[in-house]
């Protein structure tokens, strides 16, 4: 992947999409759902880290999100 600014980007990535409008005014939103991916099929996409099987073969359970960043450093750093 190359940074938004890089001189062969136009070459090598594709055109972004067309803008879809509902024909009413000056719409331009574009009128479809994003795609959502979960964090764990992200990884496992990338990493090939599988976080939804467990090392004895069964399935992982979330039992808990931690999304405050205070939270999130003081576990981080202990």
């Amino acid at each position: 992947m190359l940074a938004l600014n890089a001189g062969l980007r136009s070459q090598v990535a594709p055109a972004p999409p067309q803008r879809k409008t509902t024909g009413e005014g000056d719409c331009q939103h574009v009128h479809s759902k994003p795609v959502r991916i979960t964090w764990a099929r992200l990884l496992k996409q990338v990493f090939d880290i599988d976080n939804e099987q467990c090392k004895c073969g069964g399935k992982l359970k979330l039992i808990a999100v931690i999304e405050e960043p205070a939270v999130i450093e003081k576990i981080l750093t202990r």
